[in-house]
């Protein structure tokens, strides 16, 4: 790509600008975030180190690790405008250098520039070195590159029609299932719980966070408004309703584009055999054709017997029709972590900060992650190999369940790795995050997590994908600012 080409030049101008903060529009004590802030006459709360969490393979460098950040001094416009033109003169320079070498590929745009020029500097502040750096943003890339239109259509393409081979056996609607199945415990959801106005510490401080996510500090944040949660994912059989009801059939993301990514080890050997494509750098991750909600593993498996587990092959998209069509939305990233947070302070999981603390009848586990050697076996220590049953574990002070791993949950926020800060002594209330953007933020880890490998399913954990994504690890919930039923009284709904 034309950014990979460029990275000669573009590392010299790291090394250049490296003691200068970057900035592009908008400065690091104002960004774009839709938020209020609320003056705090409470104490200040400082973290004494039990706030930090144990255990880690090897102790982290002392030199690498990063003091809790403080607001920062807000610049001068006269300050702004000069890093602006710093940047503008580094841009010239770059293109005179594309020019010189008679480099045929466009060159990045001014946008394209600042932005990769921002996360080398992250980069460089997260300690790393400048070959480390370029690795993961070509990793990155790649990865990015898999989601656009163009490889998309590529990929889709290159794969073989298994449609055809396969007589599809799903359910199309709610009705065609035998009324014994649908009864079954949790088919049609968890009820809905409500979740109390409040406040709580956002983020973390832990060493398992990663640098480069914008998961830390921990900042103040106030949920002004109680609010309604599904208490536990959307299940296949509710998302089936909807599916039907709205004519969404072909509609999805997963359909339209004729594909989705599925976990290697749950396609089985025969389609498996005619795919010739993975993830570069993530060969787990298999572009199976026909794989959808209804076919969760690929076009020669249904969903008929798991309609009481999380929808998963679900975009963006298909997750926020679905939540208005329920008469809600999906939740800002902050109600989500608040609501997983089940009213406890500063702990990594909706329990404690204890990864197994043993209460469940699934081994020593409270969540479904990945358990055994990733990613070529399971164990199913967990009581799982992929997704479990919606509600299997216990939930949390709020009554939500599995708020951490089994499958990522969407949310409504933009993506912006860089969280807001209020200024000492005071408090978000309500952030929703950057106004515009691209990737949408996912939260809660997965089956696919493993402690190795991915470390996000915490409650502050966080990831991202375009609104068009799909995997078979990837689905939602809905909030709702009423409750459905009208009962605002309530603490819990069945559905």
């Amino acid at each position: 790509s034309k950014i990979m080409r460029s990275l000669p030049w573009l590392l010299l101008c790291l090394i250049i600008l490296q003691c200068i903060f970057i900035t592009f529009g908008q400065d690091e004590g104002e960004d774009d975030s839709d938020f209020a802030i609320l003056d705090e006459l409470e104490s200040r709360e400082e973290c004494d180190g039990s706030c930090k969490a144990p255990g880690r393979d090897k102790v982290p460098d002392k030199k690498k690790q990063k003091q809790p950040q403080q607001p920062p001094r807000k610049k001068t416009p006269q300050e702004q405008q000069q890093e602006i033109q710093m940047m503008m003169a580094q841009y010239q320079h770059y293109l005179q250098y594309m020019e010189e070498q008679g480099n045929e590929e466009d060159p990045l745009s001014p946008q394209e520039f600042m932005e990769y020029m921002n996360y080398m500097k992250a980069g460089q502040e997260a300690g790393l070195s400048p070959e480390e750096i370029q690795t993961k943003y070509a990793q990155e890339m790649q990865a990015k590159a898999m989601q656009t239109p163009e490889m998309q259509e590529e990929l889709k393409n290159n794969l073989p029609d298994l449609n055809a081979k396969y007589k599809d056996v799903a359910y199309s609607k709610v009705e065609d299932i035998p009324a014994d199945i649908l009864n079954i415990d949790k088919t049609m959801g968890c009820g809905i719980v409500k979740i109390p106005a409040g406040k709580f510490f956002m983020g973390s401080e832990q060493d398992e966070n990663y640098e480069e996510d914008g998961e830390a500090p921990y900042r103040k944040v106030k949920i002004s408004k109680p609010f309604y949660m599904d208490a536990c994912e959307v299940t296949n059989a509710q998302y089936l309703q909807f599916w039907d009801a709205k004519k969404m059939k072909g509609k999805t993301e997963a359909e339209k584009y004729g594909w989705s990514f599925v976990f290697e080890l749950l396609v089985s050997d025969e389609v498996n055999k005619e795919v010739h494509s993975a993830v570069q750098g993530a060969e787990w991750w298999i572009p199976i054709p026909g794989s959808d909600f209804r076919h969760p593993s690929g076009p020669d498996m249904s969903f008929n017997d798991k309609l009481n587990h999380p929808a998963i092959h679900i975009g963006w998209t298909d997750a926020n029709k679905y939540c208005k069509w329920k008469g809600g939305r999906l939740p800002t990233e902050s109600e989500w972590e608040y609501g997983c947070r089940g009213a406890l302070e500063k702990q990594k999981f909706p329990w404690g900060n204890d990864r197994t603390p043993n209460l469940t009848d699934h081994g020593t586990f409270s969540m479904n992650i990945f358990t055994g050697e990733p990613y070529s076996k399971d164990n199913g220590k967990d009581g799982w190999n992929s997704t479990a049953i919606v509600g299997s574990y216990s939930p949390n002070g709020y009554g939500l369940y599995d708020m951490t791993g089994n499958v990522w949950e969407w949310t409504s926020d933009y993506w912006s790795p860089r969280p807001k800060i209020p200024p000492k002594g005071r408090r978000l209330v309500d952030p929703k995050g950057p106004k515009a953007g691209r990737d949408r933020v996912m939260k809660g880890g997965s089956y696919m997590c493993h402690p190795t490998t991915c470390r996000r399913y915490r409650c502050s954990g966080r990831s991202h994908a375009e609104p068009d994504s799909s995997t078979g690890n990837l689905g939602f919930r809905c909030v709702y600012d009423k409750n459905p039923d009208g009962d605002d009284d309530g603490e819990k709904t069945e559905l």
